[in-house]
């Protein structure tokens, strides 16, 4: 079995090579990896951004973009965080996110 640590950049373009190599990396890896976990600088959805309004039609495609990454890579189950819902919160405490995540495959 492998874990992939990951620690994503902010920047859209460097997250999108960042998920080719791991595309990469998974198809060139005899065994399969079998999870994936932490900063991916990425929501999966709405719900894990609070405070940050209206959301743009960017944002939304992004977010599109980021979750058929993670199907790319069949990584279907994100564990649930215990403790606090949010692990990223602005400066001035207005904007929580959910960037931070444990994915895992099905089986």
């Amino acid at each position: 079995m492998i874990i992939v640590n990951v620690y994503s950049s902010c920047i859209l373009d460097e997250k999108r090579m960042l998920w080719e190599k791991l595309r990469k990396m998974r198809k060139d890896i005899s065994c399969n990896m079998r999870c994936m976990a932490r900063d991916f600088s990425m929501v999966t959805s709405v719900d894990e951004r609070k405070g940050k309004s209206p959301h743009s039609s960017q944002e939304a495609l992004e977010v599109l973009e980021f979750n058929r990454f993670v199907e790319d890579l069949e990584l279907v189950v994100d564990v649930p965080i215990v403790g606090g819902k949010f692990m990223w919160i602005s400066a001035g405490g207005k904007v929580v996110s959910r960037l931070d995540k444990c994915l895992t495959c099905a089986g």
